[in-house]
């Protein structure tokens, strides 16, 4: 177990430099990780063999999260003087994931046949019983609020925005959530091989079965008017946790969550259950997915080509709820509905030489939307006239693409590669985070957040890779490894939408895609040691359109440098100790909203370290 803070400031930023809104947050993480496996093999004659694999594991992560949202009156430049309002919020859980597999397979080999059978079922669950999902202590300024700097903002404040007695306790919310998924499956695949004059081939079939499902069941409770209830503490001070350590300038005190759940208990739970929230992200999802594919495997004196097509259907069903906040009423929101896809594929490798090959690929492949995005929760709220909601898409399409791939590979004498690949991706219905607020039947809406499908889109670009024992030099440099790849990519994609019955559109980069990434290490190897010291990076990419048709609200996260460094003794062939550091350099995490100036968010992750012993053979 290994606690760590996580600090967190970010900004929502309007036109300009000015603000209507900012928060900091400082987050204290403790985590526990447990993993079992047991495997068995029987092996009865050489030519059969029968398995068992299985998996548990167990993942807590205890979390406490201090938060100092400033709201001002009229949106503000930095070094403006505003009134407005300081809210302090807590949020505390314990969450637990547990996750367990079993697979039981059997494979034999009879003549020129081969032929594989394997079934098997899966668990993973998610509880948080009975956490602070969010407290809040407000205190309200006619004037002296302001902000400065740009990445890491500052809040300016007089003095009684960090004193606790200025704090009132507003609302507090209790929650307890639960998800599952489970999944069954089974697959079947046959082999033969044939040995010809003219070369090897090798011919494959299959069949494949998985059918799975996600539950959600969420229970939240909301405490207001807490001074009419008979509460007596009702101010910050009355849950003290000294200052917050809050690494990226003055925070002031930090809300007790444990105090401030005890003094809750006093209270009776069910008087405060709020019925919408506790049934708007209940949803089950249930996907059956059916595939089968045919291949054929040609090994010649120079050419390898791998050929064949795999076909897939998928089935889904989705149940949910829909709250409409204007008339208070329930209805359900329900989906059913099927896909098919052919993803045929081509693979070639050409020897030129003992050191020289070149090859060639032309695949398809595909991604399905995550439960996340398909969740069929769908919640309308009204607040002052604004109207906002928040839902899931379960009629999200599954992303496809075509792909080309050429490159050459060339083994030098001494031990190492060099390669170059060039690709090229033209993509369908890839998937993104966006705010369908002003159009459709959301013209009217203030925030309408979902996932949707864009429309085509396609990515292209040079993929170098470089990896080379230095040997020759010295017997000191004979146990060095150098290594390096460099990817450089273009992508271009398209989204569109009616704007008073008109189709518009707008070219856009592809989600979650950095024209640039490379990585680099440097190693060292002999009987004992194992180091290696390595370097990460990526280039900005597009997280989110915020709106259509404007590019100044598309949301980026920036560009990362992140070293990493680890290390392994071999004190004996069944002992080995670890050592592994990561973000050596502190690397933050900072997101923002059409151009680097106007800051999203912020975050700095700290350091990590972890020593170990791994025993193996005992």
């Amino acid at each position: 177990m290994f606690p760590s803070p996580l600090i967190i400031c970010f900004i929502y930023a309007i036109r300009g430099d000015s603000s209507e809104e900012f928060e900091q947050r400082q987050y204290q993480i403790s985590r526990k990780r447990m993993g079992l496996a047991l495997n068995l093999d029987y092996r009865p004659e050489g030519d059969t063999d029968y398995y068992l694999r299985t998996l548990y594991s167990k993942f807590t992560d205890d979390e406490v999260r201090q938060g100092l949202l400033t709201e001002f009156e009229e949106p503000v430049q930095a070094g403006t003087d505003s009134a407005g309002e300081l809210v302090r919020g807590i949020k505390a859980r314990e969450e637990t994931q547990t996750i367990s597999a079993v697979v039981l397979g059997m494979q034999q080999q009879l003549a020129d046949w081969q032929w594989k059978a394997e079934v098997g079922t899966s668990k993973a669950d998610e509880k948080t019983p009975f956490s602070l999902a969010d407290g809040q202590f407000k205190q309200e300024f006619d004037e002296g609020l302001s902000f400065s700097g740009t990445d890491k903002l500052q809040l300016l404040a007089p003095e009684s925005a960090y004193s606790a007695e200025d704090y009132e306790l507003d609302e507090v919310e209790v929650a307890d959530t639960f998800t599952e998924e489970k999944e069954k499956n089974a697959k079947f695949d046959l082999s033969r091989e044939l040995l010809q004059s003219w070369g090897a081939l090798e011919v494959k079939a299959g069949v494949k079965w998985s059918d799975r499902s996600k539950v959600a069941d969420e229970s939240l409770w909301l405490y207001e008017d807490l001074e009419d209830a008979g509460l007596t503490k009702l101010t910050l001070a009355d849950y003290p946790m000294g200052n917050a350590d809050y690494g990226l300038g003055r925070f002031g005190p930090a809300i007790n969550p444990a105090l401030l759940l005890s003094e809750l208990s006093t209270l009776d739970r069910d008087d405060y259950l709020d019925p919408v929230e506790s049934q708007i992200n209940d949803f089950r999802v249930d996907e059956e997915i059916k595939a089968a594919y045919l291949q054929g495997n040609w090994q010649g004196e120079n050419w390898q080509v791998i050929a064949g097509s795999r076909f897939e259907h998928d089935s889904r069903d989705a149940v949910g709820s829909k709250y409409d906040a204007t008339t208070e009423e329930f209805s359900a929101e329900v989906y059913s509905g099927s896909e098919s896809h052919w993803l045929p594929a081509v693979i070639s490798r050409y020897s030129l030489s003992d050191q020289t090959q070149v090859r060639a690929a032309i695949t398809s492949s595909l991604v399905r939307p995550s439960f996340e995005q398909l969740a069929p929760a769908f919640v309308l709220e009204e607040d002052d006239g604004d109207i906002e909601a928040s839902f899931g898409n379960p009629a999200l399409e599954a992303l496809t693409s075509t792909n080309l791939d050429l490159g050459v590979e060339y083994y030098p004498d001494k031990l190492g590669v060099m390669s170059a690949m060039l690709f090229y991706k033209d993509i369908k219905d890839f998937i993104y985070a966006t705010d369908l607020a002003g159009q459709g039947e959301y013209l009217d809406f203030n925030h309408a957040e979902t996932y949707i499908n864009g429309d085509d889109a396609t990515l292209y670009g040079l993929e170098l890779n470089y990896v080379q024992q230095l040997q020759g030099i010295s017997e000191f440099w004979d146990h060095w490894l150098l290594s390096a790849n460099l990817t450089l990519s273009r992508s271009d994609a398209q989204i569109s939408w009616f704007d008073d019955g008109e189709l518009l559109t707008r070219d856009i980069d592809l989600p979650s895609q950095s024209d640039k990434t490379a990585n680099m290490a440097i190693g060292y190897e002999d009987n004992s040691w194992s180091l290696r010291l390595a370097a990460n990076y990526k280039s900005d990419y597009l997280v989110e359109v915020s709106e259509f048709d404007d590019p100044a609200y598309d949301l980026f996260s920036d560009s990362q440098l992140q070293w990493d460094f680890s290390a392994k003794w071999k004190i004996d062939p069944a002992v080995q100790l670890y050592f592994n550091a990561v973000n050596l350099t502190d690397e933050p995490y900072y997101n923002y909203t059409g151009t680097r100036a106007f800051n999203a968010q912020y975050e700095e992750y700290g350091r990590t370290f972890a020593v170990g012993i791994q025993l193996t053979n005992w």
